[in-house]
């Protein structure tokens, strides 16, 4: 028998805060690295929700109510949270994307993918451009 379990861990913080009576202004205590917001959530959650969102085409609306769903609804992430994950995770592939460009306009053949349809039948032309070590050249 196979089973499918989902589970919520939560770790909370809690901070002495500090009041200074001359000042009248209020000071917390560190909060340790990568806890900024007041709900920080960890990349199991992000990328699942990126992958439901992007990969398995589903609506950001439902990908929310589909998490909320799976923690019984302990769990609401806003609508901005998951609109901001493709953004948040293409940042953090900039150079692989760069060093896959570069490699492609650096390699001897180019490949070029068109599809066509034509009279009701669908033709895959696939064109190759061969590059000269001339054109890296400075003039």
């Amino acid at each position: 028998m196979a089973g499918f379990q989902v589970y919520l861990n939560v770790r909370e913080y809690h901070a002495d805060v500090y009041y200074n009576t001359k000042t009248g202004k209020r000071v917390h205590a560190a909060f340790p690295a990568g806890v900024v917001d007041e709900v920080n959530y960890d990349g199991s959650i992000r990328a699942f929700l990126f992958l439901l969102n992007n990969d398995c085409c589903v609506s950001i609306d439902k990908s929310r109510r589909f998490l909320s769903d799976l923690t019984g609804g302990k769990l609401n992430i806003s609508k901005g949270m998951v609109s901001k994950l493709s953004r948040e995770f293409a940042l953090k592939t900039v150079p692989e994307r760069r060093t896959a460009y570069a490699d492609m306009l650096l390699s001897p053949v180019m490949p070029l993918n068109s599809n066509r349809q034509l009279a009701s039948s669908i033709y895959f032309l696939f064109q190759f451009a061969k590059i000269s070590e001339d054109s890296f050249r400075n003039s």
